[in-house]
């Protein structure tokens, strides 16, 4: 059973860092994407309750940042921030600092995909990466050290 519930940690440590893998290449191909000027037209921070371990709630917070721009003749809105999703921490902080640097009304510069407008971005970066990398390499050496014995 140990050397099944390894082999499976070893599949999911593949899964989390092949994720990790493919949002690099994303970063790498926004990098030629289009700029479009845009406006915020929202930015606040979200309460999430969420359970973290034994019963006990745990709050975590986003912020929700919506923009809308235009690509050629089209009007599009989004709310993504940066590549990959935004990660939504127990730490108000990270939202705070996201609703500061875009409040509503601003201009912003929006990055889009030409080939699909509607895909876009406020930064040409992703935040998720890092933890993608972190579980991948944990259930690396799990699943080692349940194969091994």
């Amino acid at each position: 059973m140990k050397v099944l519930m390894g082999w499976a940690m070893l599949f999911a440590a593949a899964g989390t860092i092949g994720k990790k893998i493919l949002l690099g290449r994303e970063v790498q191909r926004a990098m030629a994407w289009a700029r479009a000027d845009g406006e915020i037209t929202k930015s606040k921070i979200v309460m999430k309750d969420s359970q973290a371990g034994m019963n006990s709630p745990n709050k975590t917070f986003k912020a929700e940042i919506i923009y809308k721009y235009t690509a050629g003749k089209r009007s599009y809105r989004n709310s993504r921030i940066c590549l990959g999703g935004q990660l939504q921490l127990s730490l108000r902080g990270k939202a705070e600092d996201y609703c500061g640097r875009y409040p509503v009304g601003q201009t912003v510069s929006v990055y889009y995909d030409p080939d699909n407008p509607s895909d876009s971005c406020l930064e040409r970066r992703e935040e998720t990466s890092i933890m993608y990398l972190v579980i991948g390499v944990v259930f690396a050496i799990v699943g080692i050290f349940f194969i091994t014995g």
